[in-house]
């Protein structure tokens, strides 16, 4: 004669069952977030090697092709990136290169894409390596906004700071982080070549 499970053994194996539950539930949860801010890093990447394309292939923007190749503009105020034509602009016969703010339409916008509410650039949100004369050969900056041009008819990457090429600047790394997902996305640029690499930081 078999012997019937006590209440008390049906209890604690309910309770094993929805423990495990919860458990595994929690995880896809999580693995799900991390997926979608996965998705937006991704986005970016793929923008950036849009971008170097248009310079290559010299496609225009409302009809024009840009002066001075195509640029990726990276701005932690506003949580955006903006992908344009970079005509060179003279003021004082002098020659301004990359994206200028404000009302000026210079500039071929070709187009503007927003995080939305829950991903951004974290703190700090680019993080760039210079050049310079020390044993390790470069040191770490810091910048609000990050301008990133190809020039044609190559691709060639460069970064622009204050109107100008910087060739100094060996390599940038953009920072993302999400409201949603714990960690944050690490995308590096290097000069010249364009390369790009990226990993996630669980922390």
């Amino acid at each position: 004669m078999k012997k019937a499970f006590t209440i008390m053994e049906v209890l604690v194996a309910i309770f094993i069952f929805v423990v495990i539950l919860g458990i595994v539930v929690v995880d896809y949860g999580k693995a799900q977030k991390i997926n979608e801010f996965r998705l937006i890093a991704l986005d970016l990447e793929d923008s950036i090697r849009f971008t170097q394309t248009l310079s290559i292939t010299g496609q225009k923007v409302n009809e024009e092709i840009p002066d001075n190749g195509y640029g990726i503009v990276f701005r932690k105020q506003n949580d955006d990136f903006i992908i344009y034509g970079d005509n060179i602009i003279y003021i004082e016969d002098q020659a301004f290169l990359g994206f200028m703010e404000g009302d000026d339409d210079t500039d071929l916008i070709y187009s503007q894409t927003d995080f939305g509410s829950h991903v951004g650039f974290a703190n700090p949100a680019f993080i760039c390596n210079v050049r310079d004369e020390s044993e390790v050969g470069y040191y770490e900056q810091e910048f609000e906004l990050l301008d990133v041009n190809f020039s044609m008819p190559k691709g060639l990457l460069s970064f622009v700071v204050n109107g100008e090429k910087n060739e100094d600047i060996l390599s940038c790394t953009i920072f993302l982080s999400s409201a949603r997902a714990k960690g944050k996305w690490l995308i590096n640029i290097i000069s010249g070549s364009g390369k790009i690499w990226s990993k996630f930081l669980n922390n």
